[in-house]
């Protein structure tokens, strides 16, 4: 498993390798072999050739040995995250899910599972539910844990995405614009006679004003967007390309006529599912 947004399952298997290389023993899970009962021994030895035959490329017999080491053991929180890694690579991410959820509910602390679930959520993108675990394996795991920093890494790249919205961000601006300007003119027409009220309603029929005012709605949205699109151009020169996504995708929806940021948008997105 990779930590980009998009379904990179051609390149699951060689990452699955690693996932297993630093696979997460809690003490409650890491036990001396004799504290370990016969069918613990046969659960762990069959959870070993899933290993060598998940190494060899057979995701095929390495399943049969996980699940068989899941029906001897039925808390084995290992193995039901080894099975996770060879659904989630045979395109069966819900059910992958599941095994990881329930390694997690064996093993609260078991920490390749938080990262598992948080990638595949990446991967939807469900960004919401990503940050969650991602939050959770930093909690967890150490401070120079390489999978701690990953995770902290990734959760500066989702969380400025999930805060920022700038249709809401604009109209909230909007709101309080206008709020002050209802201020501004019941206080006015407090300190008019009647007679100057009416000649100053007669005078804003007669105005362009809201014609204007739609002008300058249009001016404050191409604005913002030129904004959002220097914060996508920054984020992705610091190699944030889902950020970078993102803000120009706001940037996009904000100024559709703007063919520039478009292009960008489009060649970010390319790259993404190249990668």
């Amino acid at each position: 498993m990779n930590d980009s947004s998009h379904k990179g399952y051609p390149k699951i298997i060689p990452i699955i390798f690693i996932l297993v290389v630093f696979v997460y023993f809690s003490p409650s899970i890491v036990l001396a072999a004799s504290e370990l009962s016969q069918l613990q021994k046969e659960a762990r030895a069959n959870r070993a050739e899933g290993l060598k035959y998940q190494n060899a490329g057979d995701l095929t017999a390495a399943a049969t040995f996980y699940q068989r080491a899941i029906e001897i053991d039925p808390f084995y929180a290992v193995a039901y995250n080894d099975l996770g890694i060879i659904s989630e690579a045979r395109g069966e991410p819900e059910w992958a899910k599941e095994l990881y959820l329930k390694a997690i509910e064996i093993e609260p602390k078991f920490l390749s599972a938080y990262s598992n679930l948080a990638l595949i959520y990446e991967q939807e993108p469900d960004l919401e539910k990503a940050a969650y675990y991602w939050k959770k394996r930093v909690e967890l795991g150490t401070p120079d844990d390489p999978w701690t920093i990953k995770a902290k890494r990734r959760l500066e790249d989702i969380n400025p995405v999930l805060l920022v919205d700038p249709v809401r961000e604009l109209l909230e601006q909007e709101t309080i614009r206008l709020s002050r300007e209802v201020r501004a003119e019941k206080q006015l027409a407090a300190s008019m006679s009647p007679e100057q009220q009416a000649i100053r309603l007669s005078r804003e029929i007669q105005s362009e004003k809201f014609r204007e005012l739609e002008s300058d709605n249009e001016k404050d949205y191409k604005l913002l967007a030129r904004k959002y699109f220097a914060k996508a151009k920054s984020l992705d020169k610091q190699g944030k390309a889902l950020a970078a996504f993102k803000a120009a995708s706001d940037a996009n929806q904000l100024d559709p006529s703007n063919s520039e940021i478009e292009e960008f948008v489009n060649k970010v997105s390319t790259r993404m599912l190249l990668r």
